[in-house]
């Protein structure tokens, strides 16, 4: 669905990202970097994040065959986390995810999803219909920095459009007043005691209203009020701050495919890891996501912040370093090289 939208708003295709291996996880092989252990668990991988799905994608996930109904059709029973406008994860799990991230991110089974399917190379039972964070979240970006930030940008819009279609789906099936008024309340700060025994908030029956006992009925209905909707009209609903977004997306999209390299630039901010004697990777926007460059070329970055890109260029021929128009342009891309 999120992809058909996207296929109507954007004017370029988003981007294929093919370093990020979900079936064979590039983050769980050996580190390039001496000493250094893989980054996940191969039994937890990206997974050590349990979603919030919107009410409309828990109804067409209801809808949907596989493992994946049935786990979520399970949470509807617990009724923990279980509210009109979606399933989230449980107050004892959002505790315990703000008290180990990030270091443990991709290592604990404590945190892994709920839909993780801990078979073969591990799965997502859910995955035609993630939301919006697992829907654009990639370990590694062909793209480095330049393409994370794309991505950033079409995270921020479809979260945007989905806490709209996640009111307006409330608005349409008019749970009643008090429902409503109860939905719109602020959660209380801080964890209660309550929300560590596994059941259900107190208040659970008057957020339902008129649909309490019928809450599986009402998540089908808003899958399929937002299905039958436009890519125009998903937008309409998301109103100015969704077509803002969209726009940011749009100018993330028209950076990537500039292909025309500035004429001075300097050097950026990163990290320097060692892989051997010749060979070392360069972290910068994420320490996930590393460029693996000759020592030779890391050696020479300081020219870039006195000379022109074109005389570097002519200097490292000299010295043996090619600098291909393909390379420079990753070292931009990875915010190695920033323009000046």
């Amino acid at each position: 669905m999120y992809a058909r939208w996207f296929d109507d708003f954007l004017d370029l295709p988003l981007e294929e990202e093919t370093e990020a291996t979900c079936d064979d996880c590039a983050m769980c092989r050996s580190s390039p970097v001496l000493g250094a252990p893989p980054n996940y668990a191969p039994n937890v991988k990206c997974c050590s994040f349990w979603p919030t799905l919107p009410n409309f994608v828990v109804g067409r996930i209801l809808q949907d065959s596989g493992t994946g109904p049935d786990r979520v059709a399970g949470r509807l029973t617990d009724q923990v986390g279980v509210t009109p406008l979606g399933i989230g994860p449980s107050p004892a799990y959002q505790a315990l995810y703000a008290k180990l991230q990030p270091a443990s991110f991709g290592r604990s089974v404590a945190l892994r999803c709920p839909y993780y399917v801990d078979e073969g190379s591990g799965s997502c039972s859910i995955w035609r219909h993630r939301e919006s964070v697992c829907t654009t979240f990639f370990c590694k970006v062909v793209r480095g920095a330049a393409g994370n930030g794309m991505w950033q940008a079409a995270k921020s819009t479809l979260a945007r459009l989905e806490r709209s279609l996640i009111w307006w789906c409330v608005e349409q099936l008019n749970p009643g007043h008090a429902a409503v008024e109860a939905l719109l309340a602020e959660r209380p700060a801080g964890l209660e005691a309550t929300d560590l025994t596994g059941k259900p908030v107190s208040h659970y029956g008057r957020l339902w209203g008129t649909w309490a006992g019928r809450e599986r009925a009402w998540f089908e209905a808003c899958g399929r009020l937002v299905e039958n909707l436009s890519a125009e009209e998903v937008l309409h609903i998301g109103g100015p701050e969704a077509i803002l977004h969209l726009q940011c997306l749009k100018a993330r999209q028209a950076a990537l495919a500039e292909r025309r390299l500035p004429a001075l630039v300097r050097v950026g901010q990163f990290t320097v890891q060692y892989v051997d004697g010749e060979t070392m990777q360069i972290m910068t926007y994420s320490p996930q996501d590393g460029l693996t460059l000759q020592a030779d070329l890391v050696r020479l970055l300081p020219a870039f912040n006195v000379a022109p890109l074109a005389a570097v260029r002519r200097q490292a021929a000299q010295q043996g370093v090619a600098l291909s128009l393909a390379l420079l342009r990753n070292l931009l891309d990875y915010q190695i090289l920033l323009p000046r």
